[in-house]
């Protein structure tokens, strides 16, 4: 079984889990289930590099990225990096490509030939992060295909083993996934592949999907997740492929949270206050989405989820920052951030963490972020800071005595960032005070805050929709939806960026199974309130009244 998120793959788990010896058998050998990425890495990218000298250290595109940029500024690149500069090119996506039975990198993708003194440059430093087993994602689709090509009787072998092949969500496989795929395991029927997904779903900024012309195709048209209500919300929302979906789960509510910029802060308590009126059952999930984590330069309010909680753009100088911004680093880290968010944070927990034991900080250096800088140019000290970065990263937060454990790493890293002093003990008393959730001090329901990329295959007791900025920071994303619910635009005519914001919200409607819920700043609600009734919402305003 494999999917295309970590998020699918584990519901997948869960699901077989609750059959009676099922699951124990599917999780062992010969079975697998995981992502995509997780079986081409296991079976044929790692091993194939293994054997030629690469032990597999990391493959994770943001980790790669700021390797990169780290060591691009040695003397030893400072050709290729004049040259990337001026042409504003990124070395994020430097990346090996297979060629003959063999990765060679991708020079081209810059402009450059690999013999000139700039690819030169290129090919020394990915090679030199290869030899330290930093990857890309897309390297090890390249060394798969190496793998298949140099020994073709491996394909016989995985034939063999995995007769029956099902890919879940197949709208989100790239195309270099779906080659590599369609190379393992035919499309002739020796192996019987059967390919789910939705393309209403592709939200990945690509749409690649089997080519289904030659196959069965059977359209399923009803969700056991949610009821008739939820259903009839997202039926106009199918951009790619329409259909009316008919709901097969419990009867739901669909709730249009109404607010001003006075009133933004208290959408969240609201939607919290419905999801406990729905008496959800221990561990249910209730979620609060946006298509953005935080504000760009835009002089519009509100933008992004953090809008909606100050929380998620807080700077507090209190020793529980500290352990705040070490909370956040690791969420951080699981969601797959860019690695310099998670670095960023990181920084930000050492500093102050220095700041309440009273250390004097290095010369020169008078916040989280020139701290960040400085980390960047202690290069002989970067190994052993790393080791420590990684160990704040692993570390436990949730008991006292725990957090005890991870102040001595602290200490431990202030010391390598040049903090001078003896430090006071300080106290590991701490509340989560986390910017990714809602903490309900009733104990009834706690609200976790993600992008709707991050929720995708996720199924939710509750989901709330706040509408963000998009990506032109001129509309919101919900001033694209609205027209669409009330029958005043048809799909064909949404622009691009509109698609995206609608698909955005498909997702994002297709989470809960009991409670729906957009909000909607007052101004911009383009439908009527009688209409709204008439179509099923029901209507909460949270504005102050007048």
């Amino acid at each position: 079984m494999l999917s295309h998120t970590n998020v699918a793959w584990e519901e997948i788990v869960g699901r077989v889990g609750a059959i009676p010896g099922l699951s124990a058998r599917l999780q062992t050998a010969p079975h697998f289930v995981g992502t995509i990425q997780s079986f081409v890495n296991g079976f044929l990218a790692a091993p194939w590099l293994n054997a030629r000298g690469h032990a597999v250290a990391s493959v994770n595109d943001s980790v790669f990225e700021a390797m990169a940029k780290r060591d691009l500024g040695g003397w030893q690149y400072a050709t290729a990096r004049n040259y990337l500069e001026r042409r504003r090119y990124g070395i994020g996506n430097l990346s090996f490509v297979h060629s003959g039975g063999r990765l060679v990198v991708d020079t081209d993708a810059f402009g450059l030939q690999p013999q000139s003194k700039s690819g030169a440059q290129l090919v020394a430093l990915k090679e030199s992060l290869a030899a330290k087993g930093c990857f890309r994602y897309n390297d090890m689709f390249e060394a798969a295909d190496a793998y298949l090509t140099t020994h073709p009787s491996v394909v016989s072998a995985i034939r063999h083993r995995f007769p029956l092949v099902f890919v879940d969500e197949c709208q989100d496989t790239s195309s270099e996934q779906l080659a590599l795929l369609e190379k393992i395991f035919g499309m002739n029927g020796e192996v019987g592949v059967q390919w789910i997904g939705d393309a209403n779903q592709a939200i990945y900024g690509y749409h690649t999907s089997p080519n289904m012309s030659r196959l069965p195709l059977i359209q399923l048209g009803s969700s056991r997740r949610f009821g008739t209500e939820i259903a009839a919300i997202a039926s106009p929302l199918m951009v790619e492929k329409p259909q009316q979906l008919v709901g097969g789960g419990e009867p739901g509510r669909v709730v249009v949270i109404k607010y001003d910029e006075k009133s933004v802060h208290s959408v969240v308590a609201r939607f919290r206050e419905l999801a406990a009126s729905e008496s959800p059952a221990p561990g249910s999930e209730i979620c609060v989405l946006g298509s953005r984590w935080f504000p760009g330069s835009s002089q519009k309010f509100p933008q992004s989820l953090a809008c909606y909680s100050p929380s998620l753009t807080r700077a507090p100088s209190t020793l529980g920052s500290s352990w705040d911004f070490l909370y956040d680093a690791q969420a951080s880290w699981r969601r797959g951030d860019r690695f310099r968010e998670v670095h960023r944070l990181l920084m930000s927990s050492i500093w102050q963490y220095g700041q309440a034991a009273h250390l004097n900080p290095p010369a020169d250096v008078s916040s989280s972020t020139l701290l960040v800088a400085a980390h960047a140019d202690a290069e002989e000290l970067r190994p052993s800071l790393n080791i420590l970065l990684v160990q704040l990263l692993s570390g436990d937060l949730q008991t006292s005595d725990s957090r005890r454990h991870i102040a001595v790493t602290l200490d431990s890293a202030c010391e390598l960032l040049g903090f001078k002093g003896s430090p006071d003990i300080v106290s590991t008393a701490w509340e989560p005070k986390v910017g990714s959730a809602f903490l309900d001090p009733t104990g009834v329901v706690d609200v976790v805050v993600k992008t709707v990329h991050a929720a995708k295959g996720e199924t939710h007791f509750a989901t709330l929709l706040v509408d963000c900025l998009d990506g032109t920071g001129k509309k919101y994303d919900l001033s694209h939806v609205w027209p669409l619910l009330s029958g005043a635009a048809k799909l064909s005519a949404l622009p691009p960026k509109g698609r995206t914001a609608v698909k955005l919200a498909f997702v994002a409607a297709t989470r809960p199974m009991r409670l729906l819920a957009f909000a909607c700043h007052a101004d911009r609600l383009t439908i009527s309130d009688t209409d709204l009734v008439k179509s099923g919402w029901e209507i909460v305003d949270v504005r102050a009244p007048i």
